[in-house]
């Protein structure tokens, strides 16, 4: 590539600032991108470099009465308080080098470089991991009382702070710290034996819905819904995996699905979908069930050959992945590919460990690929609602100097920046982030129940 064809690129409308912003803030998401953000933690723009909410409390009771031409009673406002969060940062580019430039012509003028297509492409990948990164953030938030990331040696960590009464664990007669539960919240403890005033007040392993034999999760929805309700909320969604919805269509108790088949086999004939089946049993009028099958897809490049039967890789980005993860491990070279599972990983030799791998493995043309869940399959959660006009949290994108392009006047949401390197060895390098995260402002828009056991998967 000659400088002149360089600086011809570089000279390309696409190249804007203002025209890339718009490209990335227009992509159309699929339907279901945000389905955690939009629910429980809608994205909000703000101002200020930090993230400091007033939290209102909710309006409680009703107006009293009065004597006609007597003084009326005086109340009070709800309280409030302020809530400050730090931000985090979020940012990542694509390189095109030289090599790329030279042979990225236009499809119909092969004469001409496309400048075009190139910036469309990246702003694509990068739009794309930006919805990923928020609406995981926002999962992780609601399902585990905050967030706890590790990558590229930056850590981030947020508690949410929410009582441990909204977090319920059927499998344990007590209370158990974080420390010492695998399936721990970001801070705090699970709250269990909650249904004191119902018809059972202790809970067991037998009581995990994995245990098909033994629990009773149709009794343990209708349990939850009402000790949701004696914290002030009408439950109005149960969110959960297709795994966990499949725990209640394989239960063999009595009480469970199969007891119900076999007593009404006409009705239970057209419970088609697990959907249908969950709103039909737990009898509660307007509760909706959403069953949350989404995924995607963490991956990382191999760094180092690997010969067959070798257990450890090299990955460039190993923090995409934890122990227990399935990966897919491929060779694109020879089309090759083979499932393992993650024993260990090492962040200081970005390393996995699985299984003696068949195949051979190249640096460059071989990946690791791992599909993950935005529901988690060991949880329920009751989505609640209550007429008291407060908020509970938003996710929110605080101030960039890089989307305003000047350091005087930070402009808040999605960004974008091109850098042109005009020295050889030529590169472009198109780049896209978001500043903020979650910020909830209260308890109560949601309860989580764990059901299944710590090493389930």
């Amino acid at each position: 590539m000659t400088g002149q064809d360089f600086l011809a690129l570089q000279q390309e409308k696409i190249f804007r600032p203002a025209l890339m912003d718009a490209i990335i803030n227009e992509f159309e998401p699929p339907a279901d991108m945000f389905k955690f953000t939009e629910k429980f933690l809608p994205l909000k723009n703000v101002e200020k470099d930090e993230m400091i909410a007033l939290v209102k409390g909710g309006t409680f009771g009703m107006t009293n009465p009065v004597n006609l031409g007597a003084e009326h009673v005086r109340v009070g406002m709800p309280s409030y308080f302020y809530k400050a969060v730090q931000p985090g940062y979020w940012r990542e580019s694509i390189m095109f080098d030289e090599e790329v430039l030279t042979s990225l012509k236009r499809p119909d003028k092969p004469d001409e470089l496309w400048g075009e297509g190139l910036v469309g492409e990246a702003l694509n990948v990068l739009d794309m991991r930006l919805n990923v990164l928020i609406e995981h953030l926002s999962a992780v938030t609601v399902q585990r009382n905050g967030y706890s990331i590790n990558r590229n040696n930056v850590s981030y960590t947020y508690n949410a702070s929410i009582p441990s009464k909204y977090y319920l664990y059927l499998g344990l007669a007590a209370e158990v710290p974080v420390s010492t539960e695998a399936n721990g919240l970001v801070s705090g403890s699970y709250q269990v034996n909650p249904f004191v005033r119902f018809d059972h007040a202790t809970h067991a392993a037998t009581d995990l819905w994995s245990a098909l034999t033994t629990s009773q999760p149709l009794r343990d929805l209708r349990h939850a819904i009402h000790y949701f309700s004696d914290q002030g909320f009408t439950t109005t969604q149960v969110w959960m995996s297709r795994n966990v919805a499949g725990l209640m269509e394989d239960n063999t108790t009595s009480n469970g699905i199969r007891g119900l088949v076999e007593a009404n086999p006409a009705a239970a004939g057209k419970m088609i979908t697990a959907e249908l089946i969950i709103t039909a049993l737990v009898g509660i009028k307007g509760l909706t069930p959403v069953i949350d099958d989404r995924r995607y897809l963490e991956e990382s490049p191999v760094m180092r050959a690997a010969l067959a039967t070798d257990t450890v890789i090299y990955l460039a980005d190993v923090d995409s992945f934890a122990v227990g993860d399935w990966v897919t491990i491929r060779n694109d070279s020879t089309g090759t590919e083979e499932d393992r599972q993650i024993s260990a990983v090492s962040s200081a030799n970005r390393t996995i460990t699985v299984g003696a791998i068949t195949y051979s493995l190249q640096a460059g043309t071989s990946r690791v690929t791992c599909s993950k869940n935005y529901m988690m399959n060991d949880r329920v959660i009751f989505c609640g609602e209550q007429n008291e006009r407060a908020p509970r949290g938003y996710w929110v994108s605080t101030p960039s100097l890089v989307k305003a392009q000047d350091y005087k006047n930070p402009v808040p949401g999605r960004y974008t920046w091109t850098y042109f390197n005009t020295k050889v060895p030529y590169y472009i390098e198109t780049g896209a982030g978001i500043h903020g995260g979650p910020q909830v402002l209260g308890p109560g828009g949601w309860l989580t129940m764990v059901v299944r056991g710590k090493t389930a998967l």
